[in-house]
């Protein structure tokens, strides 16, 4: 479908296609895969010159904070950080979630190897008890420790007290 659609500029129906590419390819861990066929998509819902019409970006975003946050991870396996954070803030306007921005935030922060705020952020989404987020902020303050840390014994015992904390502040 891509070689048939050539230089021609996306329409509603070949970034309909991306859209599912890239979530498959996601799913796949296909990163860079993924990160092109939404960048694509990325792209052409935030440039004015897209061509695209309001009901034609309607479409593309009914599940508007659902596609931003793939952009966002997808963007992020692949080092696109900048992309990522503006797919991620996307996602927020779209729809606001303060545990699920904090996690996303962290990931980030991450990214850039900046530990200590990420570890902030994500001392905020835990804080928050929301069940929205999943178990990914646990993975990831395993993985935040096990950096700070100098050895994983370290890590784990930090690791085991700040799950108790959390078990004992929201039962």
């Amino acid at each position: 479908a891509s070689q048939r659609h050539g230089l021609q500029p996306p329409d509603l129906d070949y970034l309909a296609m991306q859209v599912e590419l890239g979530r498959l390819a996601h799913l796949l861990s296909q990163d860079q895969q993924a990160a092109a066929a939404l960048l694509l998509v990325f792209r052409a819902l935030n440039e004015s010159t897209s061509g695209l019409h309001a009901e034609e970006r309607a479409q593309l975003l009914s599940h508007a904070e659902l596609l931003y946050e793939l952009m966002g991870a997808s963007f992020l396996r692949v080092g696109k950080i900048a992309e990522a954070r503006e797919a991620y803030r996307l996602a927020q306007a779209a729809q606001p979630n303060r545990p699920r921005w904090n996690l996303h935030q962290a990931e980030i922060a991450i990214a850039e190897g900046n530990w200590d705020v990420a570890l902030e952020r994500l001392q905020s989404c835990l804080e928050s008890a929301s069940s929205s987020v999943g178990e990914k902020p646990y993975q990831l303050l395993e993985q935040i420790l096990l950096r700070q840390f100098p050895n994983a014994a370290a890590a784990e015992q930090r690791l085991l007290q700040d799950l108790q904390r959390l078990r004992a502040e929201q039962p």
